[in-house]
């Protein structure tokens, strides 16, 4: 029947049929999950959330355990984002938070059948679901928070580690809300940041085994900077800024524009509004020269295709030519082809002319250098761009989007309207572009890129609170 399901689908006005023939299906058989995924994503794409609802219900909740719990096992690792983002959605849409904390529920009640991973996506992608109900973001962070006590196997400590980092990475940024909400107590404020405390020994304890260049110490960082800790916040970053300042002093331009990333993150992080337009502008500007590195060799390419399909007609025509004339003695009485090619030197040219496999053509790179994270419109430039500070720089809203943040009309559940934001201004093209190569403008002034990466160093690297303050040059906007 499903297959019936698919032929109404792609027929005009048949929709409402190819629906019915799906939830009929159910009554026969629900252990097609790899088509449930595509009906769900179908479903997703053309917005009927009432129609989703109404088929995860009868899929997952009118039938026993195993269903689920087998649906989930299946799936929830390789398609959970087609499964996770339109329940999610859909739950939003239609209000129907019953169904979504049913399902959950019943998953995570099947717990012992689960490996660790599996289990921890359940937990993950309901914290996920409910975080993006405003005003309950206690609710969501039940199940987040039930992950650290989630018992890994002997062995995998580094899964472990890792798992925990996306974790944390995604509570640190609710709890700071919460933290700093205007309408919460003092004595609640003080719990949650308490939790984030908390959160900061859960990553210490990671040891070896977490990544100090991860989201996790971006997210902890912000935390100890708006507590007014910057000392612990620059240790948590040293890493990235010391990656980024070797990566931009090597001869390899291709790790510029995510090393200029990068330092947004870390100026991010800090509310560092000085440096944060330089390190956007660089990033520009390190795109480009990506982009005309690949026009440049594209070029290359172009002429070495060109003179292979030269080399290739002219020993074609040499070919026909040689089939035609007539033969002569050597006086031996053998044959000779007077036009006959010289082996030797045909020999020379095909070593000059490359094969197909060597003639490669070159990728063309991503000319964007972000992309809104509400509508996924890019920017080629670095103007009007709203970036979210407690999220470390990661989530960029264009002007449309961050208005729709705004109101509660954003569509796609991401960040959170309390957040701090900065907003990068309309780019000044003649002042940008007047900017010598080889330097970079800083809160107005106009400095070699070396000056700013020893200045950055000096900051956020080899600081000292006192003394690091009195080192940096300052380059603050006039008042």
């Amino acid at each position: 029947m499903l297959s019936i399901g698919d032929k109404y689908w792609g027929q005009e006005g048949k929709i409402d049929l190819a629906i019915e023939t799906y939830m009929a299906s159910l009554d026969k058989s629900r252990a097609f999950f790899r088509h449930y995924f595509v009906i769900i994503w179908r479903l997703s794409e053309k917005e009927m959330w009432t129609g989703l609802i109404s088929f995860l219900e009868k899929l997952l909740l009118k039938a026993d355990d195993a269903v689920i719990t087998d649906f989930m096992g299946y799936g929830i690792n390789d398609e959970g984002e087609s499964f996770a983002l339109p329940l999610a959605r859909a739950v939003k849409e239609t209000n129907r938070w019953d169904v979504l904390a049913s399902i959950y529920d019943k998953a995570i009640a099947a717990g012992p059948s689960f490996d660790y991973r599996t289990l921890y996506r359940v937990h993950y992608l309901y914290g996920q679901a409910l975080l993006r109900r405003n005003g309950h973001e206690e609710a969501g962070l039940a199940p987040l928070e039930a992950i650290f006590h989630l018992s890994a196997p002997t062995g995998r400590d580094f899964e472990r580690a890792s798992i925990i980092q996306l974790v944390i990475s995604n509570l640190v940024p609710v709890y700071l809300k919460l933290a700093k909400s205007k309408t919460n107590t003092p004595e609640t404020k003080e719990r949650h940041f308490g939790k984030l405390e908390e959160l900061r020994k859960q990553f210490e304890a990671l040891g070896a085994a977490r990544t100090d260049n991860s989201d996790a110490s971006i997210a902890l960082a912000r935390y100890l900077h708006v507590r007014g800790d910057d000392a612990g916040a620059k240790a948590l970053t040293r890493g990235y800024i010391v990656q980024a300042l070797e990566m931009l002093s090597d001869d390899d331009p291709e790790n510029d524009q995510m090393s200029f990333w990068n330092l947004g993150r870390v100026f991010s992080v800090f509310d560092d509004m000085v440096n944060a337009p330089a390190a956007w502008e660089m990033m520009s500007q390190s795109t480009q020269a990506d982009y005309q590195a690949y026009l440049d060799k594209k070029a290359v390419w172009e002429k070495k295709v060109e003179a292979k399909r030269l080399a290739k007609e002219a020993k074609d025509a040499k070919e026909a030519t040689s089939e035609t004339t007539p033969t002569s003695t050597d006086g031996k009485g053998d044959a000779v082809d007077k036009d006959a090619p010289n082996h030797g030197s045909e020999s020379a040219a095909d070593d000059d002319t490359q094969s197909e496999d060597d003639i490669e053509e070159p990728d063309e790179p991503d000319r964007a250098i972000a992309f809104c994270d509400g509508c996924g419109d890019r920017w080629m430039a670095p103007s009007e761009i709203w970036t979210c500070m407690d999220d470390g720089g990661q989530v960029q809203f264009d002007e449309k989007c961050y208005r729709k943040l705004q109101e509660g009309t954003l569509a796609k559940a991401i960040c959170d309207r309390d957040h701090t934001f900065w907003l990068l201004g309309k780019r000044d093209d003649a002042k940008l572009d007047a900017v010598p190569k080889g330097s970079v403008l800083v809160g107005g002034q106009v400095i070699t890129q070396e000056a700013w990466k020893k200045q950055l160093r000096t900051q956020y690297v080899e600081y000292d609170a006192v003394a690091a303050e009195a080192a940096v040059v300052d380059v603050s906007p006039s008042k």
